[in-house]
Protein backbone atom coordinates (compact mmCIF):
# COMPACT_ATOMS: atom_id res chain seq x y z
CA UNK A 1 0.00 0.00 0.00
CA UNK A 2 0.66 2.98 -1.06
CA UNK A 3 0.52 7.07 1.57
CA UNK A 4 1.02 10.44 0.45
CA UNK A 5 1.47 12.49 3.26
CA UNK A 6 1.69 16.20 2.83
CA UNK A 7 4.08 18.84 5.73
CA UNK A 8 2.36 21.12 7.63
CA UNK A 9 -0.79 21.07 4.98
CA UNK A 10 1.26 22.26 2.16
CA UNK A 11 0.77 20.69 -1.30
CA UNK A 12 4.39 21.20 -2.30
CA UNK A 13 5.96 19.90 0.68
CA UNK A 14 4.84 16.02 0.15
CA UNK A 15 6.33 12.28 1.00
CA UNK A 16 5.34 9.47 -0.64
CA UNK A 17 5.67 5.90 1.37
CA UNK A 18 5.10 2.37 0.28
CA UNK A 19 6.80 -1.07 2.06
CA UNK A 20 10.98 -0.63 1.94
CA UNK A 21 10.12 2.88 -0.19
CA UNK A 22 10.09 6.55 0.38
CA UNK A 23 10.15 9.59 -2.40
CA UNK A 24 9.88 13.01 -0.79
CA UNK A 25 9.36 16.47 -3.15
CA UNK A 26 12.36 17.56 -3.07
CA UNK A 27 13.77 14.02 -4.38
CA UNK A 28 11.30 13.95 -6.52
CA UNK A 29 12.68 17.14 -8.49
CA UNK A 30 16.06 15.96 -8.00
CA UNK A 31 15.52 12.94 -9.30
CA UNK A 32 13.41 14.16 -12.59
CA UNK A 33 16.38 16.44 -12.92
CA UNK A 34 19.35 14.12 -13.13
CA UNK A 35 16.75 11.47 -14.99
CA UNK A 36 16.31 14.32 -17.38
CA UNK A 37 19.66 14.54 -18.46
CA UNK A 38 20.75 11.63 -18.30
CA UNK A 39 17.66 10.25 -20.95
CA UNK A 40 18.71 13.37 -23.04
CA UNK A 41 22.33 12.46 -22.88
CA UNK A 42 21.06 8.63 -24.28
CA UNK A 43 18.51 9.37 -26.40
CA UNK A 44 21.02 12.10 -27.97
CA UNK A 45 23.51 9.28 -29.31
CA UNK A 46 20.73 6.91 -30.65
CA UNK A 47 18.50 9.66 -32.84
CA UNK A 48 15.49 7.63 -32.84
CA UNK A 49 12.28 9.54 -33.67
CA UNK A 50 10.04 7.33 -31.11
CA UNK A 51 11.00 4.67 -28.61
CA UNK A 52 9.26 2.05 -26.89
CA UNK A 53 10.20 1.85 -23.21
CA UNK A 54 9.29 -0.34 -20.21
CA UNK A 55 9.46 1.18 -16.65
CA UNK A 56 9.49 -0.91 -13.58
CA UNK A 57 8.66 0.23 -10.19
CA UNK A 58 7.63 3.72 -11.62
CA UNK A 59 4.00 4.01 -10.88
CA UNK A 60 4.42 7.49 -9.18
CA UNK A 61 5.75 8.14 -13.16
CA UNK A 62 8.69 10.08 -12.09
CA UNK A 63 10.75 8.92 -15.06
CA UNK A 64 7.69 8.64 -16.85
CA UNK A 65 7.55 12.47 -16.92
CA UNK A 66 11.12 13.02 -17.19
CA UNK A 67 10.92 11.48 -20.78
CA UNK A 68 9.94 14.16 -23.36
CA UNK A 69 10.56 12.15 -26.31
CA UNK A 70 7.60 10.77 -28.29
CA UNK A 71 7.04 7.42 -26.41
CA UNK A 72 5.42 4.34 -26.17
CA UNK A 73 5.65 3.17 -22.56
CA UNK A 74 4.78 0.36 -20.21
CA UNK A 75 5.06 1.19 -16.40
CA UNK A 76 4.93 -2.15 -14.46
CA UNK A 77 4.26 -1.98 -10.76
CA UNK A 78 2.21 -3.55 -8.66
CA UNK A 79 1.24 -0.01 -7.15
CA UNK A 80 0.50 1.19 -10.20
CA UNK A 81 -3.12 2.04 -10.06
CA UNK A 82 -3.02 3.44 -6.31
CA UNK A 83 -1.06 6.77 -8.18
CA UNK A 84 -3.73 7.38 -10.87
CA UNK A 85 -5.67 7.86 -7.40
CA UNK A 86 -7.18 11.51 -7.62
CA UNK A 87 -5.13 13.18 -5.19
CA UNK A 88 -1.91 11.46 -7.01
CA UNK A 89 -2.46 12.75 -9.81
CA UNK A 90 -3.00 16.51 -8.65
CA UNK A 91 0.67 16.25 -7.21
CA UNK A 92 2.34 13.89 -9.38
CA UNK A 93 1.04 14.17 -12.71
CA UNK A 94 0.06 10.98 -13.11
CA UNK A 95 -2.45 9.40 -15.84
CA UNK A 96 -3.92 5.98 -15.82
CA UNK A 97 -4.32 5.97 -19.79
CA UNK A 98 -2.13 8.43 -22.62
CA UNK A 99 -2.58 7.98 -26.37
CA UNK A 100 -1.79 11.23 -27.89
CA UNK A 101 -0.34 12.52 -31.47
CA UNK A 102 0.73 16.32 -31.37
CA UNK A 103 0.30 18.81 -34.07
CA UNK A 104 4.24 16.97 -36.33
CA UNK A 105 2.53 13.15 -35.66
CA UNK A 106 4.43 12.53 -32.76
CA UNK A 107 2.83 9.60 -30.82
CA UNK A 108 2.70 9.57 -27.45
CA UNK A 109 1.35 6.70 -24.99
CA UNK A 110 1.02 5.01 -21.62
CA UNK A 111 0.08 1.70 -20.27
CA UNK A 112 -0.28 0.16 -16.57
CA UNK A 113 0.54 -2.90 -15.77
CA UNK A 114 -0.12 -3.75 -11.67
CA UNK A 115 2.64 -6.79 -11.32
CA UNK A 116 6.10 -6.93 -10.73
CA UNK A 117 7.94 -7.35 -13.44
CA UNK A 118 8.75 -11.02 -12.40
CA UNK A 119 5.02 -11.76 -12.55
CA UNK A 120 4.62 -9.93 -15.99
CA UNK A 121 7.32 -11.51 -17.74
CA UNK A 122 5.88 -14.85 -16.07
CA UNK A 123 2.56 -13.74 -17.27
CA UNK A 124 3.87 -13.01 -20.83
CA UNK A 125 2.51 -9.43 -21.09
CA UNK A 126 5.80 -8.02 -22.46
CA UNK A 127 4.52 -8.78 -26.58
CA UNK A 128 7.27 -6.46 -28.19
CA UNK A 129 11.08 -5.32 -27.52
CA UNK A 130 12.02 -2.31 -25.87
CA UNK A 131 14.27 0.37 -26.79
CA UNK A 132 15.07 1.36 -23.01
CA UNK A 133 13.94 -0.18 -19.63
CA UNK A 134 14.00 1.76 -16.79
CA UNK A 135 14.13 0.34 -13.06
CA UNK A 136 14.18 1.90 -10.33
CA UNK A 137 15.46 -0.55 -7.54
CA UNK A 138 13.58 -0.85 -4.49
CA UNK A 139 14.56 -4.23 -3.29
CA UNK A 140 17.30 -6.99 -4.28
CA UNK A 141 14.86 -8.80 -5.45
CA UNK A 142 14.11 -6.66 -8.45
CA UNK A 143 17.92 -6.95 -10.03
CA UNK A 144 18.71 -10.98 -9.52
CA UNK A 145 20.52 -13.05 -11.95
CA UNK A 146 17.29 -14.41 -13.35
CA UNK A 147 15.92 -11.04 -13.40
CA UNK A 148 19.18 -9.42 -15.42
CA UNK A 149 18.96 -12.04 -17.47
CA UNK A 150 15.15 -11.26 -18.81
CA UNK A 151 16.40 -7.52 -18.53
CA UNK A 152 18.59 -8.39 -21.59
CA UNK A 153 16.19 -10.78 -23.24
CA UNK A 154 13.13 -8.05 -23.32
CA UNK A 155 15.67 -5.38 -25.08
CA UNK A 156 15.97 -4.87 -28.27
CA UNK A 157 19.90 -4.95 -29.62
CA UNK A 158 22.14 -2.03 -28.39
CA UNK A 159 18.99 -1.10 -26.01
CA UNK A 160 19.32 0.94 -22.83
CA UNK A 161 19.39 -0.41 -19.18
CA UNK A 162 18.76 2.54 -16.44
CA UNK A 163 19.01 1.52 -13.04
CA UNK A 164 18.22 3.91 -10.24
CA UNK A 165 19.98 2.05 -7.48
CA UNK A 166 19.78 3.04 -3.38
CA UNK A 167 23.03 2.66 -1.85
CA UNK A 168 21.44 0.36 0.81
CA UNK A 169 20.49 -2.33 -1.09
CA UNK A 170 23.19 -4.80 -1.46
CA UNK A 171 23.52 -6.40 -5.08
CA UNK A 172 24.42 -9.90 -4.91
CA UNK A 173 28.20 -10.53 -6.97
CA UNK A 174 26.98 -12.60 -9.55
CA UNK A 175 24.33 -10.07 -10.61
CA UNK A 176 27.02 -7.78 -11.02
CA UNK A 177 29.03 -10.43 -13.20
CA UNK A 178 26.16 -10.88 -15.10
CA UNK A 179 25.37 -7.22 -15.57
CA UNK A 180 29.06 -6.69 -17.27
CA UNK A 181 28.42 -10.05 -19.48
CA UNK A 182 25.51 -9.16 -21.21
CA UNK A 183 25.69 -4.95 -20.63
CA UNK A 184 28.34 -2.48 -21.41
CA UNK A 185 28.62 0.21 -19.26
CA UNK A 186 27.88 3.59 -19.97
CA UNK A 187 28.18 6.10 -16.90
CA UNK A 188 26.44 6.68 -13.26
CA UNK A 189 26.04 9.63 -11.61
CA UNK A 190 25.23 9.75 -7.75
CA UNK A 191 23.47 12.18 -5.91
CA UNK A 192 22.02 12.31 -1.89
CA UNK A 193 18.72 12.19 -1.03
CA UNK A 194 16.24 12.99 2.19
CA UNK A 195 16.20 9.67 3.02
CA UNK A 196 19.59 9.57 4.07
CA UNK A 197 20.92 7.12 0.91
CA UNK A 198 22.50 8.49 -1.95
CA UNK A 199 21.23 7.33 -5.17
CA UNK A 200 22.95 5.98 -8.00
CA UNK A 201 21.72 6.09 -11.58
CA UNK A 202 23.51 4.02 -13.94
CA UNK A 203 23.07 3.22 -17.77
CA UNK A 204 24.08 0.34 -19.07
CA UNK A 205 23.95 -0.43 -23.37
CA UNK A 206 22.46 -4.50 -24.72
CA UNK A 207 25.66 -6.21 -26.12
CA UNK A 208 24.29 -7.79 -29.26
CA UNK A 209 24.74 -10.84 -29.98
CA UNK A 210 24.56 -13.16 -27.07
CA UNK A 211 22.10 -15.69 -25.88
Amino acid sequence: MMSLTFNNNKKDNWVLNEPNYELSSNDYKSFSKIWKEVIDSCLYTTAQLSYDVLLVNDGSQLIYNAIKNPVNATIVDPLAYEYVAKECQNVLNTVEFKNTTDALGHKRSLVLIDESFTEAYEDCLYKNKYDLVFLNLKSAEDLTLKNVERYFTVLNDYGCLFIQKPNNIEIDSEVDIALEHYFAYLSVRVRSSTTGHSQSFIVYRKIQGLI
